[in-house]
């Protein structure tokens, strides 16, 4: 994964806003939950946590994947993967979305 330096509470609000509607309408779409804003919070803290932490051995993604896993179960490693796409991809969600291809 390539390092995103988070310097301040800016870099970690402009990674928040740009990964929180696709978590929400993931989450949604996993879950059922038409409201999943205390799960979008712990995924954000878990993906937040990985990338600033990723050098220091911080919380790593595996560890990060077992923390969802009570909420989402086996597709748990399939979500983060697939944010970590997005995340990592210099796309718009909507951009996104007209270019990924799932196998």
């Amino acid at each position: 994964m390539p390092q995103v330096p988070i310097e301040g509470s800016n870099q970690k609000t402009r990674i928040e806003n740009r990964l929180e509607p696709w978590i929400i309408r993931e989450l949604h779409a996993i879950t059922g939950d038409p409201e999943p804003s205390l799960l979008v919070q712990l995924v954000l803290s878990l993906w937040v946590n990985v990338v600033m932490h990723k050098e220091n051995g911080g919380l790593r993604e595996l560890e990060a994947i077992e923390h969802l896993k009570p909420f989402l179960d086996e597709k748990a490693a399939d979500f983060w993967h697939e944010m970590k796409c997005f995340a990592e991809s210099p796309f718009s969600l909507m951009a996104y979305d007209s270019v990924v291809k799932y196998k």
